[in-house]
């Protein structure tokens, strides 16, 4: 079979002999490549082998090692991606580009500098919560929570149901006076710049370094005056019409250019009398010279005041809730006047204060906050002691250099300075208190005196409703996100305000969360038979709700309004009478 088999092939050889030497042409090519593929892969693996070998004298056992990133020899640093440069650049907020493990790289306010700050911003709005919170006390509640005996708020006919005067003053760490900015931007610009030194190293040191160093920086005093009394004038009828349109006109005459000068000054933190304004006009919000309120803050040390600092109020109920320590309650005043017989024939009450105090430690002046630094490393803060904490002219300077940058502009992150936008003062709550009908019920005084102090405090925020009654827990002015406009601190709308006041004075919200919903809230009224504290409102795409407060000499209202028009705040306006509703929801 085999010979048959091989004389067919020959046969087949000799009749096509072309086809046959092509076909073995292309065998023998395959043939060989196949030789050379395996002879090349032999040597390949002999050379891997040799290369993993241990050198001698060495002690690597390990395989190659996997490649990693390597500059070009002609490359430096200003070649580098912008990210990479910012990080090597000490001048620049570093923590802007780290981020804990699993954070979303998108979002910088994910990194450790957008945390650090919004934590820290949280805890100026919580504490400062606490702080305005005293605002609605009765003089009897504040003595009891200061520890004092009730005769110290007690007048001619008893104790007395509400202070005259309630006022805050901000406090740098030298002692002068202040806007009420906040340092939260300056505590993460130094953690930054000792991240960059590598004393601190990670989040959790990082955050530990934060909060101390916030709570060294932050204080507050609370004074109660002695009991005073007037000639009998705080029984009068109230103040005249040619006084309050002196009061509400006084700025119309150059409103355009107030009204721009105390933007200006909320922005560079230049001291200027308030101005607010709306489409409608303005308002002055300043009835006092701030040398006379200077000068009152300096007087009122005579009285009876209790101190306490953050970091101990922190300790026991958190930063947000005012707290004093027993060994710093004292006894009322002895330089109180004695009461006269003129005085009580005259038949005035009595009166007292309440004087706030807010000292915050920022990084320029005296007792700022490196010395607080070196403070807290003596007493063994967390994250590094001795030569690491002394901050000479190289570190503060890179500290100054990383808080001129634009954070938003550069690094997307938004922060804010102030805590408050240009409050009224006592005497400014004092005087738009006098368009108050005597026979008000006492219900309505404190309604309208709770929201003429709340000027200044709730930042605007779209669709912004309360969580809650007072300031506490509410944490207005902390950092969320950006609204419809892009405002990004935690706050308030229109119709949120307006139930917060009501909640928060007469313990009932008046179960309307939007404008068009206090439509059918309480009872309508007319426009003529408006009273401080009734609300008006206007519907449409404009829609809107204000708090009215009285009546100009040329016929225009006098509201208080949370408002997103030029001071984004609680502001106290002259807009137009007519509405679509107006609603009484007490009495």
């Amino acid at each position: 079979m085999l010979k048959q088999f091989i004389r067919r092939i020959a046969a087949a050889f000799r009749s096509h002999s072309k086809e046959a030497s092509l076909l073995g042409a292309v065998l023998l090519l395959i043939l060989c490549c196949a030789l050379s593929f395996f002879a090349g892969r032999r040597s390949a693996l002999d050379t891997e082998k040799e290369a993993a070998a241990p050198k001698e004298g060495s002690a690597d056992l390990h395989v190659l090692a996997t490649p990693s990133f390597l500059y070009k020899p002609y490359a430096t640093a200003s070649q580098a991606e912008y990210a990479d440069a910012a990080v090597a650049d000490p001048e620049q907020l570093t923590l802007a580009y780290v981020y804990p493990d699993g954070a979303d790289t998108s979002l910088v306010s994910e990194s450790l500098a957008g945390e650090l700050y919004q934590k820290l911003a949280a805890n100026d709005a919580q504490w400062m919560s606490g702080i305005y919170d005293l605002y609605n006390y009765t003089p009897q509640q504040a003595a009891e929570f200061l520890g004092m005996g009730i005769e110290a708020v007690q007048g001619a006919n008893g104790v007395l149901e509400e202070f005259k005067d309630i006022s805050i003053q901000f406090y740098d760490g030298s002692g002068a006076i202040s806007q009420g900015l906040s340092n939260a931007r300056d505590i993460t610009a130094m953690c930054s710049v000792l991240y960059d030194y590598g004393i601190l190293g990670d989040q959790e040191q990082l955050e530990a370094f934060s909060q101390s160093l916030w709570e060294a920086s932050h204080s507050y005093t609370a004074q109660i005056s002695g009991v005073y009394y007037c000639d009998g004038g705080c029984l009068d009828e109230g103040i005249s019409q040619e006084e309050m349109e002196e009061v509400l006109l006084a700025g119309e005459a150059a409103e355009s250019s107030a009204a721009q000068e105390a933007v200006s000054s909320a922005e560079t933190g230049d001291e200027a009398v308030a101005l607010t304004e709306t489409e409608e006009g303005t308002v002055p919000s300043s009835a006092a010279e701030e040398e006379s309120t200077a000068d009152e803050a300096e007087e009122t040390k005579e009285d009876v005041s209790v101190s306490r600092a953050a970091k101990e109020t922190e300790e026991e109920v958190g930063p947000g809730v005012p707290a004093f320590s027993e060994s710093s309650r004292s006894t009322p005043s002895s330089a109180t006047p004695s009461l006269t017989s003129s005085l009580t024939e005259a038949g005035c009450p009595g009166h007292v204060d309440l004087t706030l105090s807010v000292t915050i430690l920022g990084t320029e002046g005296e007792g700022n906050l490196f010395e607080a630094l070196l403070l807290e490393a003596e007493g063994g803060a967390e994250g590094g002691q001795g030569s690491e904490w002394t901050w000479d002219e190289e570190k503060i300077g890179l500290v100054q250099a990383v808080l001129a940058r634009d954070w938003y502009e550069e690094y997307g992150l938004n922060t804010a300075y102030l805590i408050s936008q240009n409050p009224l003062s006592g005497a400014d709550i004092e005087v738009y208190m006098q368009l108050v009908p005597k026979e008000a019920s006492q219900q309505r005084r404190d309604l309208v005196r709770y929201a003429l102090a709340s000027v200044g405090k709730i930042p605007y925020y779209w669709g912004g409703k309360p969580s809650r009654p007072g300031y506490t827990g509410n944490n207005f002015g902390s950092i969320v996100a950006p609204d419809i406009e892009g405002r990004f601190l935690k706050g308030l709308d229109c119709s949120g305000w307006i139930n917060w006041v009501y909640w928060s004075a007469t313990g009932q919200s008046p179960g309307a969360a939007s404008t068009s919903t206090l439509l059918g809230a309480g009872q309508a009224v007319s426009k003529e038979e408006l009273l401080p504290g009734d609300i008006c409102i206007r519907t449409g795409p404009e829609a809107h709700v204000v708090m009215f407060l009285g009546w100009s000499g040329d016929g225009r209202m006098v509201c208080i309004q949370e408002t997103s028009a030029l001071t984004n705040n609680v502001e106290v306006a002259l807009v137009t009478p007519d509405w679509a509703a107006y609603r009484r929801l007490i009495d």
